[in-house]
């Protein structure tokens, strides 16, 4: 048995400024989920009802700098009229625009100014803020915001960000060809493993797409592999927020770092990487080892980090440094301004992001505030102190509770489906089979042993029973 998991966020019901504008006017940077990079949070600007769009990252790849996670959300309601919304705004959530000086030219109605701050509440405190490490959720959601892209993954497919265009074999940025290989070359087993071509190795040659066609290599005669080759290509004029140009080289350094035996993410994209370089400032180019069709070559870009600020320092040393870990630089809407322990992190708007030009982002200040837990995070958000609950706070648990808030517009919920299951197993072997040893007289019979069985206690669940019940229906079978 096995269920999608929802993913859970609230935000304060639109009675607070806040909120209906956060989802209205966009916030301008990509919140992540649970893996690979972040998810957008954009929205159509309507005068008088606002909709929020939330996506989630599908692929999870650690190896390869910053997270992601999978969201494919859907809106559960609208925003109320604008002109619904109260004058004030509570107290320490967001800074209150001045009030203008009444006068006979003045329209009756006028738009309400954007409050200049949005607080978000995370479950957590970042554990690091250095992409290349083993990042808890709070962090890459802070993460989030300092970055950008490099590409948006969605239900139907991949978005550039910092790209002119996702790769593919139509484009011609993405092709297969065919290579010759050799005893002793580096390639990919029939099973995936990249390993070095030798006698008796199992491969598939070039066309060969599973094990019924794999070739035993006899070691003496050459033959052809299928090899992905993907290029990718920068937008112009990209800069890190310390005004240095963003390059190509960029993403070369990253991939370096994470293919270094002390960076502590995954190898599985980079032990399968025969080649990443900079081809000139805005290419980089690919090269899959032969044997390895990765059908999501489109992402095997790996997100960039500052050369130009951490070269001189080796991938042992910014793994430990303080500096790497508390102030990242990125070219994403926002820069680090306070991390003050134990309370929040305050980020500041970035002056040199890309998208400045298209009023990105919307609020000057971004504040990730640290709570205890679920309860506490929902008992900000009703007092005004959180304008978001970010998913680190496991509201899963509060389905319940929020939902009730929703319906007496107190909260406003948007639920999305993750990557995340809920399963059930089965013990087939007695406990002793664990320690490799034989059945004893005093273990329990092996009651789950017989395929039988377990196929009839499915069979008697109702699965989507338990879906409506346990989860609000808010999930799928």
């Amino acid at each position: 048995m096995a269920c999608a998991m929802p993913s859970t966020r609230a935000c304060a019901e639109p009675s607070s400024p806040a909120a209906c504008l956060f989802a209205e006017h966009g916030i301008g940077f990509r919140q992540e989920p649970e893996s690979y990079f972040y998810p957008v949070f954009h929205a159509s600007q309507q005068s008088h009802s606002c909709t929020l769009l939330e996506y989630e990252f599908m692929k999870t790849r650690l190896l390869r700098f910053l997270f992601g996670f999978i969201l494919v959300s859907f809106c559960l309601s609208a925003c109320q009229p604008a002109d619904t919304l109260p004058p004030t705004v509570p107290a320490g959530t967001i800074t209150p625009p001045s009030t203008p000086t009444p006068s006979e030219t003045e329209e009756p109605n006028p738009t309400p100014v954007l409050p200049r701050t949005l607080t978000i509440c995370l479950g957590q405190e970042p554990n690091s803020l250095y992409p290349l490490s083993n990042l808890n959720g709070a962090a890459r959601s802070v993460l989030s915001a300092i970055y950008d892209g490099p590409m948006d993954t969605f239900v139907n497919g991949y978005q550039p960000v910092i790209l002119k265009r996702i790769p593919s074999i139509e484009n011609g940025d993405a092709q297969v060809v065919a290579v010759p290989v050799k005893r002793g070359d580096a390639v990919v087993d029939v099973n995936g493993n990249p390993t070095v071509l030798d006698l008796g190795l199992d491969v598939l040659p070039s066309g060969c797409k599973d094990e019924s066609c794999a070739l035993k290599y006899d070691g003496r005669n050459d033959f052809q592999m299928d090899q992905i080759i993907v290029t990718f290509r920068l937008l112009p004029g990209l800069l890190w927020s310390d005004g240095t140009p963003l390059a190509a080289s960029d993403s070369a350094y990253a991939f370096k770092l994470a293919a270094d035996p002390a960076t502590p993410v995954s190898k599985y994209l980079t032990d399968r990487t025969l080649i990443y370089e900079a081809v000139d400032e805005e290419t980089a180019q690919w090269w899959g080892k032969p044997g390895f069709i990765d059908p999501t070559y489109a992402d095997n870009f790996w997100a960039p980090l500052p050369k130009h600020i951490w070269n001189t320092a080796t991938a042992a040393e910014l793994a430990k440094s303080d500096a790497a870990k508390i102030s990242p630089l990125g070219w994403g809407p926002y820069v680090m301004g306070e991390w003050v322990i134990g309370d929040y992190i305050r980020l500041e708007k970035n002056a040199n992001y890309f998208r400045a030009a298209d009023g990105f982002p919307k609020f000057e200040t971004l504040i990730f505030k640290f709570v205890k837990d679920a309860e506490s995070g929902i008992s900000g958000l009703v007092a005004g102190q959180c304008d978001l609950l970010d998913t680190s706070l496991r509201l899963d648990g509060q389905i319940n509770l929020l939902t009730q808030m929703e319906s007496s517009d107190q909260v406003r919920l948007i639920v999305s489906t993750t990557n995340l299951i809920e399963r059930l197993d089965f013990g087939i072997r007695p406990a002793t089979y664990d320690d490799g040893s034989t059945t004893s007289a005093d273990d329990r019979p092996n009651l789950f042993g017989d395929v039988r069985t377990r196929q009839g206690i499915v069979h008697c669940l109702d699965r989507q029973g338990v879906v409506d019940t346990v989860l609000d229906g808010l999930t799928v079978v």
